[in-house]
């Protein structure tokens, strides 16, 4: 998958997701790192996913070349977290998609 289709990917998993309330709860996040990375929260709660467990999992290949995924809870949501290194946005995208097919 390139680029592009994670983007389209991700956008059809959102629309999919909204449901008059959950978009109005924690939603989707992607947000820039500063050691640098990347950080992807997808709010499972009240979803078709919530009974994701996903074992957290580090793939370490450089300082610069790296991914970790897992489930958590922050509260009463539950997300599945991902955190990447700065050229790792659609390989963390793409492991997040797979988990929630």
């Amino acid at each position: 998958m390139g680029d592009a289709s994670e983007i389209l990917a991700l956008q059809d998993l959102f629309v999919s997701l909204c449901d008059g309330e959950w978009e109005h709860g924690q939603g989707i996040t992607i947000e820039n790192l500063d050691n640098p990375g990347w950080t992807i929260r997808i709010c499972i709660s009240g979803t078709k996913f919530e009974n994701i467990d996903v074992t957290s999992t580090m793939t370490n290949r450089s300082d610069d070349d790296w991914i970790h995924v897992a489930t958590a809870r922050n509260g009463h949501d539950k997300f599945l977290q991902l955190a990447c290194g700065p050229r790792n946005l659609a390989e963390a995208l793409r492991l997040a998609l797979s988990h929630l097919k």
